[in-house]
């Protein structure tokens, strides 16, 4: 499982279960994010599974970015990665069934969101998405109003801005 456990504008920090104590898998994976366009600097720990990527921030609010990205994981990750698709675990769901619930509800009406699901007894996400839609300013502000209702202690609109995310 894909593990996202922090990003900044600009850098994106993951854990991947596959990739510990497999140096080769790393090295495979090191090559892939390399010929991403966008991305500057791959570091990747297999003694811990932490791959720490180094990117254009203006590049991540690209739908070819995303589909580029995702191609290159889906390579070794094809559970996880494919265009369209992402399975990622979100540590703040975890255990809030009801605000998972919530949140699912909210944003699986959300037009470029075809599918959505949330286990929240692990924070495991699937999220099916138009790649061309989801990257427009409209649906970062769209998505971020409807997060502010659930989640209003977190600016959701600054994390995505600390990312690039729906920047052109």
């Amino acid at each position: 499982m894909v593990r996202i456990v922090h990003v900044t504008r600009g850098r994106l920090r993951m854990r991947l279960d596959e990739v510990r104590s497999r140096p080769a898998v790393a090295a495979q994976l090191h090559e892939q994010l390399m010929a991403v366009s966008g991305i500057h600097q791959v570091e990747i720990k297999s003694r811990t599974g932490s791959v720490l990527l180094a990117y254009d921030p203006r590049v991540l609010g690209s739908a070819d970015f995303l589909d580029e990205f995702s191609m290159a994981m889906g390579k070794l990750f094809p559970a996880y990665f494919a265009p369209g698709r992402l399975r990622i675990r979100i540590d703040l769901l975890r255990g809030r069934r009801k605000l998972a619930g919530r949140i699912q509800r909210l944003l699986g009406p959300v037009g470029g969101i075809h599918r959505l699901e949330i286990d929240p007894a692990d924070g495991a996400c699937l999220l099916v998405y138009d790649s061309q839609v989801i990257t427009s300013p409209e649906f970062i502000d769209l998505v971020s109003r409807s997060l502010a209702v659930e989640l209003p202690l977190i600016d959701v609109k600054k994390i995505f801005s600390r990312t690039g995310l729906g920047r052109g």
